[in-house]
């Protein structure tokens, strides 16, 4: 059976929702454990959130929730095709554009990264704005 109803909670550590079915005179389903994309060696986690209308399957002794759709109170983020990424409520968001082969990144309170890391930019680096090192800075050469 599909039911089409509306998180009522979330419960992030089991990674499960609680599911209002507003046909059913607002009956509330038991906690219903949510399907990501993977869940073993590499793990996808996105949570739904309270309000967010949702997509539930159930047979005789089990229900999932399957996923969240858009509708008409809820828009998409972009209407290109082109476009794959993550969109967050405080404007930040990480995309990446087939079309203009850019990867998109916004963090409205900045971005970390650890770890070792290489930037590749044969066609150069451009920073906009004030530059910080706390570290020593080597180089491979000085161009005028």
């Amino acid at each position: 059976m599909i039911r089409i109803g509306t998180v009522s909670s979330v419960n992030a550590a089991q990674a499960t929702v609680r599911v209002t079915f507003a046909d059913q005179d607002d009956i509330v389903s038991d906690e219903l454990p949510i399907v990501f994309l993977q869940t073993n060696s590499a793990k996808v986690y996105a949570m739904s959130a309270v309000g967010d209308m949702v997509v539930c399957v159930f047979d005789d002794d089990q229900g999932f929730c399957i996923g969240s759709y858009y509708g008409e109170d809820d828009k998409p983020p972009t209407t290109k095709s082109s476009q794959l990424g993550v969109w967050f409520e405080d404007g930040s968001f990480v995309f990446y554009d087939s079309e203009t082969k850019i990867l998109n990144i916004k963090a409205m309170s900045g971005i970390v990264v650890e770890g070792k890391t290489t930037i590749k930019a044969p066609d150069g680096v451009r920073i906009e704005g004030n530059l910080t090192v706390t570290g020593k800075i080597s180089h491979g050469g000085i161009s005028p």
